[in-house]
């Protein structure tokens, strides 16, 4: 980590996993949970296995991958692979430390603190990009129509079209009438089937961009609206069958946003009620 916001931001990400479980769990009976859920734990023989684990994902042939501080681990349900950064090897990963992974079938898509690789898994080798020119701080890859993804970073929002490999930078729109949009640390995305991204930051609240008319629209926390952003710092955003929106904030528990009246219902710690979140750190 390089200062404060970096540990921030890393502690934002590594919420997803948390996140996750606590919205798989809270819409369990309480009593069901003890007989429904089972973890085993996973042991490996391999040294050094990294005990931190920020994101994972599982792909179409069934293999598990972790994304940790020290590299990119594949798991077949039997055995854990290694694959990390390997300074005379330009096949391989970019960069050790992982935020975050997206699987399109063929590859997978690997955001690290030092830019993003793709790992082809017919061939089991690693393409470096480096984003020295934009910021290497790579939160959230999140897939697009008309073969693109959107990059999430320390430094703004990016569009990356794959058939000519040329990146787009969305920053401030000095006319208010499109929505002024300018953000350093994006940490997650999420596109719906309404064509509009959403954009989680990490101090801005959230924002909309509409992609068809691009037009920005920011939600922010206001103190003196109960159905506001409980806090502008996000760290994940997800979307129930109903279409609505699932945020997890640092420091303000999470909201469901409803989005045909956009307001926000907090789900926060109360000390009095031993049915509320256990902590707001997600």
């Amino acid at each position: 980590m390089h200062n404060i916001k970096d540990k921030i931001n890393f502690l934002l990400r590594i919420s997803l996993t948390a996140f996750a479980f606590l919205i798989l769990f809270s819409i369990q009976p309480i009593n069901s949970q003890q007989d429904k859920y089972k973890f085993d734990k996973l042991i490996t023989n391999q040294e050094n296995f990294p005990l931190s684990i920020s994101c994972m994902v599982k792909d179409t042939k069934g293999f598990v991958w972790f994304g940790t501080q020290y590299g990119l681990y594949r798991f077949d349900g039997y055995n854990f692979k290694a694959y990390s950064f390997k300074y005379l090897d330009s096949t391989s990963l970019v960069f050790n430390m992982i935020n975050c992974i997206y699987d399109d079938d063929r590859y997978l898509w690997i955001g690290t603190e030092q830019g993003f690789s793709i790992y082809d898994k017919t061939f089991e080798r690693f393409k470096r990009f480096n984003l020295s020119f934009i910021n290497n701080f790579i939160f959230e890859i999140c897939p697009s129509t008309n073969n693109e993804l959107w990059i999430g970073t320390g430094n703004g929002l990016y569009k990356l079209d794959l058939t000519n490999e040329v990146f787009t930078n969305y920053e401030h729109v000095p006319d208010d009438t499109t929505g002024a949009f300018f953000v350093n640390s994006i940490n997650s995305l999420y596109e719906d089937e309404s064509g509009y991204l959403w954009i989680g930051t990490g101090g801005n609240g959230l924002f909309r961009y509409d992609i068809k008319n691009k037009i920005f629209k920011n939600y922010k926390f206001n103190p003196e609206d109960s159905n506001s952003l409980s806090n502008d710092h996000i760290s994940k955003i997800l979307e129930d069958r109903k279409g609505n929106l699932w945020i997890s904030t640092y420091r303000g528990g999470f909201n469901e946003f409803d989005k045909q009246t956009e307001k926000f219902r907090r789900f926060q710690n109360d000390s009095l009620n031993r049915n509320s979140i256990i902590d707001e750190l997600n």
